[in-house]
Parts: structure tokens; C-alpha cells; sequence
């Protein structure tokens, strides 16, 4: 319609004014004389006599002139008007269209705001009736339960009135420990089967420092300064890695500690812990520690109407077992003033009850002072109470208890606990799940994140049972992360707090919270700061500013979603979070133009990637990035940041209306990986595809793999992403081309490195048996030990040792075995390690591989070696290159960087791959100052294909660190390069 109404306004446009200067001209033939436009008459013979001249009453020559010059202005005249109008009218047409282009974006995005606004209430709706449905299936389930618990009681009950002594009441009480479902069971939200608790538990660290320190720890201090998400996830890990070598197991603590609390966020596990000492204790599993467990929920306590713990104890039993009352009180008594008895008291924080404050601060008090009293009167009794951490230091604390943390899971301990998780199912289709599941956390560092918690971990695992997959869009699991926080844990075990604010507008907050500090790119927020946006989103709901303070405790407290990070320092419980809020805020609240204007800052990466797969319709998203991608005319960024971060919204699964645009993006991409110079562009853009993947996609980079006419880097390239998906199909392929001797040896390489990364040990059989053949090519041999470094086994590491000390193998392959130690951090062989780098007999390219492997094993004793390496400059100049980099790995950039500028101009000198390697590495941690990076910048002409790639490594990693942007102006026979810092609009 829209279309039929712009044609008939250009025919208005065209042929009224055409019709107008027809019908003027028409008028002035009507009104001119007709002689005025007649023949002349024929030339007479000269024999003809001259016609007298014509009388005085005929027209003139002067009023025929008069009358064309009239006819030609008018003419000129009508035809300004006409080009006038048809200039205005294409104005006119262009604001038309432009208008009209401007509010079909406006209606698009409107269209996709109600729509997603319609959705949520859908969903909200759904979700009503399925949670009425499962009220009503738990409620069944519930009854059911309580009928097989008072059958259970009945027969405990039984089994206690058969015991005659004390010796067989205490031997019926640790029966029905056994089998209490509520002790030796873990049910955690709507789990379709409860788990066995010693079957799927894993061995938690508690570590003895709690208190908060004064600061963030520089590491990730210096992380979120530089503004990159990865390092602030390798500094976290590795500051969890510390804490953990420092950490003690529970039974070490309580053998060390008799009374202690362990502290934890929610869902650290707390709880199972002492469900776990429970059992572990009633079995006689626990050396040197009772074996009469006492286990009491402490909310339960604090609901009860008992004057002290022994009492309520007592009462439970009795209920419960059986076992009297008054026998069991004495029996209890007894055993914990002989320190034959251990008291487990579970969820302290959990006491805060009551409908005002001072009626839960009463509760909590009088649960603390009821502990302080067991703890005096039985000072032989070991005692462990659980709590969560925010809410134990923001209230009166325990007397002489020795304060314990939970540490988060590491890698390791998340892999373990997936396969305890699905070795309780009996189908063999849940172990092979288990090890996919497992594969997945390993590749998706931000879901690792989420992982590291117990009850987050629990999540993922259900989610993964019930679909045999993740979720395609990261941010679906995310919500079910926070819903559970938020909303569900609490409600599932029946815990009553006293609130001040609605889960709903918790959520809110957060999300306000998320976007005011991503915006200023910090994770960590100062409390000052943090209150002040919290009370000025109060009164947007209802609730006076000055409970900031009270709101910001309980969100911390109840939920776990913000925390305390240091003194004074808050942040959300991980960086995943945060970025999961911004982008919900971003599409809450129509802030489309502003993610755009980050485009290109890994800061907001994720962000984009979250928004893409939480946006109703991603199509206009798509459609900004591409048609930013097409408008650079002349200057083209070097790096195609908007078509490569259009990729990676594809990634994100995301709806897209417009289905074109989907077959647009992948097409360019293909396009750019066919015209690119850059290795790195290629890399990434395979990556991307491989990621985005489909059938089709995949099918063509088979092709490309299997097509010896491509580059052999290209399908190296496409050889490793494809190795990541870990698909039958696929691995075969990569094994045949690898046996495959007639095939590019560059390209065999590359395969064997993907297969590496496989955990199967028919691929490490085969990569083995190439190794040890010096017949093969060496650098296939060079791939195979970097492959098989990435191997955890023992007999890798003896064959690696045994090529190593082998100084008649080729210095390639012998190289590449010190780089595979390096990552199996084999610090037995330091000591050879030394030996060959002070060697100047040794070969160069060894002793460079060697001073990389010592930085990267952090042996600072060997910075004074490399100290005395950089001031020989005789010594040749790839290992001084090699010691820069091996003391900025040490963290003694300082030393390092005097030799820097000096070592700069031999970077064109240097032919050899691994050396330029060493130099990227070090000029991308060093290189701060534009006028650097202009340097460098000089060097994307070069002609030296390595070089050309190397330089555009450095500085893609450098523009990412210090916001930078570089365009390229290609007019084949000169190129021009120019350098500018990206506007970002931080706060």
C-alpha cells in the first residue's frame, strides 16, 4: 500500500507540471497572429520584378522577435518551475521514504517490545498453571512421603520397643539414621528423583580465612582496569586455585577445630555436608572423630517451643525413632559431656524468623545463645554449625567457634560430581551424557562460572538430563540460574524470612544495578556508590530511599545474587551474572543504539551475545551491524569488528524475523574468509562458523578441509574448529586425514593438534605411535607433541621425558616436547630445564622453548639466568626476545622493559615463526602509547606474509585492550593506515 501511494505521488510529481507547460504553450499558439507562424514565400526568378514593400498595417520583424523572446522566457520559465518542482519532489520523496523508514524501524521495535512483553505474560500465565499443576503433584508427592515416614517411624518405633539396653537402642537409632529419607537423601527444586547423599557427594575445602580484606586482590583489580572479561576469569580461577592449596578437608577441620561454623553462599553445599558427616559418623567412617551424630535443623529449633537443644533433640528422637524421650535426653547428655557425641547444627541463618524485626532478631538470638550454651557445657563434644556468610557477619556471632569457608568448585571437582550425578541411572546412555556434559563445561568458561556453585551446578545437570542438551541460548539457562536464587531455592524448602521487598522488584534493581556500573566498565562496585542507585530506585516502587541499606543485606543475605567482595566493595556473585542483568536491561528497556555504540569493546561481548538470544526479534540488531559493516566507503576496518560480532550473535541462537539476514551474515562471512590476508580474521571467522553451525554450514567447511586446492592454513584452520565438536563423524574424518601420508604435512599437523584435544584413547594410541616414528615428517611430529601434552596421562609424560633427554632427535620435535611439559606443569624436570637454557652449545630455538616453559611455570629463580641473557648481546637474539617474554610471564615487566625498545627494530630481522611468536607476545603486554601502535601500525604494509599476520595478531590484542580502532585505506598499489581511539560512552 505503502509502495502504490509513493508511485502515484511521483506521477503527480512528473506530469502535473508537464501537463501545465503543454497547456501554456498551447495557449500562446492560440493567441499569436498567423502569419506570425507561416513559411516565407519562395525565392523569385531574378527576371521578377520586386514587390512594392508591404503596406504599414501588416505586423513588423521587431514584434515577430517580440513575440518568440515572450514564448522563449516563458519557456525558461516553465522549465525552472518544472525542474523546481522535481527537485522538490524528490526531496519530498526522499523525507517521505526516509520517514517512512524511520517508522517502520519504530513500529519493528515497538512490535518487538509488546511482543516480548506478551511473551513474558504468556509465559508468566504458563507459568501459573504449570506451578498450580506441580502444587498439586507435590502435594500428592508429599502425602506420599509422609505416609512412607510415618510407616518408617512406625517401624523404627517398633524396633526401638523390641531394644531392650542402651547398646541396642543406640544400634536401633544408627539403623534408622540410615534410612531417614530426609538425611541420607539430597531433593533439591523439582529433581524428578531424590539423590542418594554418599553417592553424589563431593569432597568440599573449607579454608580458615573468612574475613573480608580491605581491597580487591590486584589481579582482578587489574583485569577489571584493562576491561577484558577472560582475564578476569583466569584471575578469579586462579585466585580459587590458591585458596584451595590452602584449604583442609572437613574431617581434617573438625579433627583440628571442635567447635567451628563453615560459611558458605547460597547453595555452596552446606547443608549436604553435614548430611554427609552424618552418615559418615553413624558408619564409623570418620577416624578419630564420634560416631554418634547428632543432626538438628536449626530452623526447625527455632519454631519449636524446646528450652534448649538437648531438649528438642530428644523430642525428635522420640518422634521420630522411638527412642524416649527422657532416656534419650540422658543418653544424649551422657555421651557429649565424654565427647562420644558430635552435635551437626544446620542453617543458622535460616533462625531469622518472625513477622517484625525485633521478633526475628529475638529468634536469632535465642538459637545463638543455645548454641554458646552447648558449646560451654560440652567443651569435649565436637559441634559444626553451617551459615550463610553475608548474614553471619551482619549479626551477634558465635563464642569461641573457629570460622570456616566453603570454597567453590573447581574444574575438576565439577567434572566428578556430573558423573556421581548420572552414575545413580543405570541406562549407559546417561554415563556417555555425563561425559558430554562434561566436555561442554570445559569448552564455556562462563558457565564454569556458574558451575563452581553446588546448587547452580545441580541446575545445569537437570536441565542437560531432561533435554540431553543445554539450552541453544546461554541466556535461558542464566534465568533459570537466577529464578532459582531469586525465587525458587528458599520456597522449595519451605523457608520463611521476614521481606521487605518483592523477588520481583529485586530483579529490577538488579538490573539497574548492572547497567549504572557495566556502563563505567567495573565489576566491582564501592558501597557508597552502590546504595546511592539503590535508593534512587526505591521510590520507583513504593519503597522509601532510606531502606537502601536494609534492601541491599537481604538481597545478599536471601538470595546471593550481590555479595560482598571486599570491605567497603560489593559485585554480583560473578561477572556472568552481571552481564546477564545488562543485557535484560538493554532489552527491558529499548537500549538497542547504546549496545551499538560498544561495538567492538570486549567488555560488552557477552552482553551483545545475551541480548541477541533474549531479544524478541533479533533482525534489527543484525541489520545495524551489517549496515555498519557495508558503510565504511573507503576506510575499512582492519578487523570487520561489526560482521564478526554479527557472527557471534548468531551464535546466541537468536530469533530473527527477517530470515534473510541469517543467510546474509553467513554468507559474508564466507566471502570473508575467501578474500581476507589476515590469518587471524580467518581464524576467527571459522571459529564463529563452526559455532553458528547447521548442516549446511558444516557441510562446506568439510569441503574446504577436504580440498587440497585451499590453503593449507585454511584448512588447518577449519581442521581445529571442527576437532572441538567432539562428533564421531567428524573425528573419523580428521584420523583419516592424519593416516593420510600423500597429505599437506602442514595440514596433518594441524589434525593431529585438533584430535589432541579428544578424550579418547584410540586418538592418543595413534598420536603416540606417529610421535615415536622418525620417520615421519617433523613437523607432524612437532603437532603430535603438542597434542599429547595436552594429554593427562602418566605414560605421555615418560615419552615425552625419554625424547627430550634424546639430543640426536630433531630440535623441532625436541622444542615442541619442552612446550608439552610446560603444560603438563612437570616441575620435575626444571632442573634439565636450567641445565639447557644456560647451554649456548644447545640449539636456540630449545633454549627459547625453554626459557617460555620456566616463565610459564612461575620459577622466579631463574629471573637472574635471564637478566644476564638480555645483557649478552652477543647472545643470539631470538632467546633475548624469549627471556623478555618469560620475565613479563614472572611479572617483572620493569626489568624487561629497558631492553624492549632496543630489541623493537630487529622484529624485521627475525624469519623465524615461534620467535615472532615471543615478540607478540611481549610487545602485546608492553605496548600502551599510541605512538607504539602507530609504529606497528606501519608494518600492515609489508609485503612478508608472516610478519603481516604477526603485526595484525599484536595489535587486534592490543586495540582490544587499549580501545583502539584502525582503518585501512586500500588503493592497491599504496596502502594508508590511520589509528583512533574508539568514543565508548563510559560514565
Amino acid at each position: 500500500m505503502q509502495r502504490k501511494h509513493m508511485l502515484d505521488m511521483l506521477l503527480l510529481i512528473f506530469f502535473l507540471p508537464g501537463s501545465i507547460f503543454f497547456f501554456l504553450i498551447l495557449l500562446h499558439l492560440n493567441a499569436a497572429p498567423a502569419h506570425a507562424f507561416s513559411f516565407a514565400p519562395a525565392v523569385q526568378p531574378i527576371a521578377t520584378p520586386i514587390p512594392s514593400p508591404p503596406s504599414p498595417s501588416g505586423p513588423s520583424p521587431d514584434a515577430s522577435l517580440q513575440f518568440y523572446g515572450s514564448l522563449s522566457t516563458a519557456l525558461i520559465a516553465a522549465g525552472a518551475t518544472i525542474i523546481a518542482a522535481v527537485i522538490a519532489g524528490i526531496v519530498v520523496v526522499y523525507q517521505v521514504r526516509r520517514n517512512h523508514r524511520l517508522e517502520l524501524e519504530k513500529q519493528q521495535l515497538q512490535f518487538q517490545l509488546d511482543a516480548a512483553r506478551q511473551q513474558r505474560q504468556n509465559i508468566a500465565e504458563l507459568d501459573k498453571m504449570r506451578y498450580a499443576e506441580k502444587l498439586t503433584v507435590e502435594r500428592e508427592e508429599k502425602e506420599r512421603e509422609r505416609q512412607q515416614r510415618i510407616a518408617a517411624a512406625e517401624a523404627a518405633k517398633a524396633t526401638m520397643k523390641a531394644a531392650q539396653t542402651p547398646a541396642q537402642r543406640e544400634q536401633a537409632y544408627r539403623e534408622a539414621i540410615r534410612h531417614d529419607p530426609d538425611i541420607t537423601h539430597l531433593q533439591i527444586l523439582d529433581m524428578s528423583q531424590p539423590l542418594e547423599v554418599t553417592k553424589v557427594y563431593v569432597r568440599v575445602r573449607l579454608h580458615e580465612e573468612t574475613r573480608l580484606s580491605y581491597d580487591i586482590e590486584a589481579a582482578l583489580r587489574s583485569a577489571e582496569q584493562r576491561g577484558d572479561p577472560n582475564a578476569m576469569l583466569k584471575a578469579s580461577w586462579a585466585s580459587l586455585e590458591t585458596r584451595s592449596s590452602a584449604a583442609m578437608t572437613p574431617q581434617d577441620a573438625l579433627q583440628k577445630y571442635s567447635h567451628c561454623i563453615v560459611l558458605g553462599d547460597p547453595g555452596a553445599g552446606k547443608s549436604t555436608l553435614l548430611k554427609y558427616l552424618t552418615l559418615k559418623a553413624v558408619n564409623q567412617q570418620l577416624a578419630n572423630l564420634p560416631d554418634l551424630p547428632i543432626h538438628i535443623a536449626l530452623a526447625e529449633f527455632a519454631y519449636s517451643d524446646a528450652q534448649d537443644l538437648i531438649e528438642f533433640a530428644a523430642a525428635r528422637w522420640d518422634e521420630r525413632y522411638g527412642f524416649p524421650q527422657a532416656e534419650a535426653r540422658v543418653y544424649i547428655e551422657q555421651h557429649l559431656a565424654a565427647g562420644r557425641a558430635m552435635l551437626l547444627l544446620d542453617a543458622l541463618d535460616e533462625t531469622v524468623i518472625g513477622n517484625n524485626d525485633e521478633r526475628a532478631a529475638e529468634s536469632y538470638r535465642r538459637v545463638l545463645t543455645a548454641i554458646n550454651q552447648m558449646a560451654a557445657r560440652y567443651p569435649k563434644a565436637p559441634i559444626v554449625v553451617t551459615a550463610r556468610k553475608a548474614g553471619y557477619y551482619r549479626r551477634p556471632r558465635l563464642h569461641s567457634f573457629t570460622e570456616l569457608e566453603v570454597l567453590d568448585f573447581r574444574l575438576d571437582e565439577m567434572k566428578q560430581f556430573v558423573i556421581n550425578w548420572f552414575d545413580q541411572h543405570t541406562v549407559a546412555r546417561r554415563h556417555a551424557t555425563a561425559n558430554e556434559l562434561n566436555t561442554k563445561l570445559e569448552q564455556t568458561p562462563r558457565m564454569q562460572v556458574l558451575a563452581a556453585n553446588p546448587l547452580l551446578l545441580c541446575l545445569i545437570v537437570m536441565v542437560y538430563e531432561v533435554q540431553q542438551n543445554l539450552p541453544e541460548k546461554r541466556a535461558e539457562l542464566y534465568k533459570q540460574c537466577v529464578d532459582t536464587l531469586l525465587y525458587k531455592w528458599d520456597t522449595s524448602r519451605d523457608i520463611r524470612r521476614l521481606r521487605e521487598f518483592k523477588p520481583e522488584h529485586k530483579r529490577q534493581l538488579l538490573m539497574e544495578i548492572a547497567w549504572h556500573f557495566h556502563q563505567q566498565g567495573r565489576r566491582y562496585f564501592p558501597e557508597e556508590e552502590l546504595l546511592t542507585v539503590i535508593a534512587n530506585f526505591l521510590p520507583t516502587v513504593g519503597c522509601p530511599a532510606q531502606q537502601c541499606k536494609l534492601i541491599l543485606s537481604e538481597i545478599e543475605e536471601e538470595n546471593g545474587l550481590l555479595k560482598e567482595q571486599a570491605q567497603g566493595w560489593h559485585g554480583f556473585l560473578h561477572l556472568t551474572l552481571q552481564e546477564y542483568f545488562v543485557a535484560l536491561y538493554a532489552t527491558e528497556n529499548n537500549k538497542l543504539d547504546t549496545l551499538l555504540s560498544y561495538c567492538g569493546d570486549p567488555w560488552w561481548e557477552e552482553v551483545f551475545s545475551l541480548y541477541a538470544g533474549s531479544v524478541f526479534d533479533a533482525s534489527l540488531l543484525l541489520q545495524k551491524l551489517m549496515r555498519q559493516e557495508k558503510g565504511q566507503l573507503l576506510w575499512k576496518d582492519v578487523f570487520h569488528t561489526n560482521l564478526l560480532w554479527a557472527g557471534c550473535c548468531l551464535v546466541a541462537r537468536p530469533r530473527i524475523g527477517q530470515t534473510v539476514l541469517r543467510e546474509k551474515v553467513i554468507a559474508c562471512l564466507f566471502e570473508l574468509l575467501r578474500t581476507t590476508p589476515y590469518s587471524l580474521t580467518e581464524q576467527q571467522v571459522i571459529s564463529t562458523l563452526v559455532d553458528i553451525g547447521g548442516s549446511e554450514v558444516k557441510g562446506k567447511l568439510m569441503a574446504i578441509l577436504k580440498d587440497k586446492q585451499e590453503a593449507p592454513f585454511v584448512r588447518t584452520l577449519v581442521a581445529q574448529a571442527l576437532g572441538k565438536q567432539e562428533e564421531g563423524a567428524v573425528v573419523a574424518e580428521l584420523l583419516a586425514i592424519l593416516k593420510d601420508k600423500q597429505e599437506d604435512y602442514f595440514v596433518r599437523g594441524s589434525v593431529a593438534q585438533a584430535l589432541g584435544k579428544q578424550e579418547e584413547r584410540a586418538v592418543v594410541a595413534e598420536l603416540l605411535a606417529i610421535l615415536k616414528d622418525k620417520q615421519e615428517h617433523p613437523d607432524v611430529r612437532w603437532s603430535v607433541a603438542q597434542a599429547l601434552g595436552k594429554q593427562e596421562e602418566r605414560a605421555v609424560v615418560a615419552e615425552l621425558l625419554a625424547i627430550l633427554k634424546d639430543k640426536q632427535e630433531h630440535p623441532d620435535v625436541r622444542g615442541s616436547v619442552v612446550q608439552a611439559l610446560g603444560k603438563q606443569e612437570e616441575r620435575a624436570v626444571v632442573a634439565e630445564l636450567l641445565a639447557i637454557l644456560k647451554d649456548k652449545q644447545e640449539d636456540a630455538y630449545v633454549r627459547r622453548r625453554v626459557a617460555g616453559v620456566l616463565g610459564e611455570l612461575g620459577e622466579r629463580a631463574v629471573v637472574p639466568d635471564l637478566l644476564t641473557i638480555l645483557n649478552d648481546k652477543q647472545e643470539n637474539t631470538g632467546v633475548r626476545w624469549a627471556a623478555i617474554a618469560a620475565l613479563v610471564q614472572l611479572d617483572e615487566r620493569e626489568a624487561a622493559k629497558p631492553f624492549l625498545i632496543s630489541l623493537i627494530p630487529s622484529i624485521q630481522e627475525m624469519h623465524e615463526w615461534d620467535v615472532k611468536e615471543d615478540i607478540q607476545n611481549t610487545l602485546k603486554e608492553l605496548t600502551q602509547s599510541i605512538l607504539t601502535i602507530r609504529l606497528l601500525t606501519r608494518l600492515l604494509k609489508s609485503r612478508d606474509h608472516l610478519l603481516l599476520n604477526r603485526i595484525h595478531l599484536i595489535l587486534w590484542t592490543i586495540c582490544q585492550r587499549e580501545k583502539v580502532r584502525i582503518s585501512m585505506l586500500d588503493l592497491k598499489l599504496i596502502k594508508f593506515v590511520k589509528v583512533s581511539k574508539r568514543k565508548y560512552r563510559y560514565v
